[in-house]
């Protein structure tokens, strides 16, 4: 079975690959970064910076033109291709943004 159906199958959500520039604005520090796949729940990025980000993040990205900010939290963290992928969990998703995000995601 493909590596990403049982990805998409454990997390339950569908999730399309996006490669969008993300900006992570923690408690101590701002990370650039780089999306990789985006789902209704959550986002995964990649960062040339291996130390995680800690605590409650705004995670700042346009979508077709669209600029959007969301809050979440890290849900999980790897090491890879010389920095790290981190899963960020979306927390909160006001009504606009969620619209926003759920329409980009009909459209893939």
């Amino acid at each position: 079975m493909d590596m990403d159906m049982d990805e998409t199958e454990r997390r339950g959500a569908q999730r399309a690959h996006v490669m969008v520039d993300v900006e992570i604005v923690g408690e101590r520090r701002t990370i650039k970064a780089t999306s990789l796949d985006l789902s209704p729940t959550g986002i995964s990025v990649w960062a040339d910076d291996g130390t995680a980000p800690q605590g409650e993040l705004e995670l700042k990205f346009d979508l077709d033109g669209t600029s959007l900010s969301a809050k979440g939290h890290l849900a999980r963290s790897f090491q890879s291709d010389g920095g790290a992928v981190w899963g960020i969990e979306f927390a909160h998703l006001d009504p606009a943004t969620k619209t926003k995000l759920d329409n980009f995601l009909d459209r893939q």
